[in-house]
């Protein structure tokens, strides 16, 4: 049953990663590409993980989770990697981080 709770947090973050494509597409071609695949590895893992939590399915969970904060912070600080500007600070990205955090937690709490 917790493996469902890890699911539901990662496909929730791949779902609100689909929601922020349209507005990335038109800003940058690129970055609406990159959101698209991240919700689409998202919400694969998500189903993945209800077939079968294998040790290496949660490791892959947890540093893929664990690279997209660290690269969000990374162009938090640093925006020249990110293009001309940082991501915009809303509801919906401060959710999708929370989201991730909440995932890296709960795989690091099923090791």
């Amino acid at each position: 049953m917790f493996t469902y709770l890890i699911a539901l947090t990662i496909f929730i973050a791949g779902i609100l990663h689909f929601v922020a494509t349209p507005e990335r597409l038109v800003a940058n071609t690129l970055l609406g590409i990159f959101f698209a695949l991240l919700g689409i590895v998202q919400v694969a893992y998500a189903y993945l993980l209800t077939r079968r939590s294998t040790r290496p399915l949660l490791l892959f969970g947890i540093l893929f989770n664990t690279g997209l904060l660290v690269l969000w912070l990374l162009t938090q600080t640093l925006p020249h990697l990110a293009g001309s500007s940082r991501e915009p600070l809303t509801v919906l990205s401060g959710l999708r981080k929370a989201l991730e955090l909440i995932t890296v937690e709960l795989l690091l709490s099923q090791l």
